[in-house]
């Protein structure tokens, strides 16, 4: 593991509330939360199934979750990884008992 900037440090140590990682590509976003989801669950004891991570790509959401279990040893933490489509689309299937049918 590459040592956090000051910024991603600042990041990743964030204290309240939720929290917008907005960089370029290569910039180290996907490090920056990984390493924050590790500090939530092992330093603020968070529980893993409280913690949602929503991303726009289905890759980079599916890339987000890898990665996380790969730096949490294997840990398959109840985190929720999604993009913004699929969890709005889990809460209509779940709240309002909609099917893809019903709204195709």
């Amino acid at each position: 593991m590459s040592s956090p900037s000051n910024s991603q440090r600042t990041a990743i140590c964030h204290q309240s509330g939720p929290m917008l990682v907005m960089a370029g590509p290569g910039s180290g976003k996907t490090f920056v939360m990984i390493q924050r989801l590790l500090y939530l669950i092992h330093e603020k004891n968070i529980s893993p199934n409280q913690i949602l991570l929503i991303s726009f790509s289905k890759a980079a959401a599916l890339e987000l979750q890898e990665r996380f279990y790969k730096e949490s040893k294997g840990s398959k933490a109840a985190v929720t990884f999604a993009t913004f489509h699929a969890f709005f689309f889990h809460i209509l299937k779940e709240i309002y008992h909609y099917r893809i049918q019903d709204i195709i």
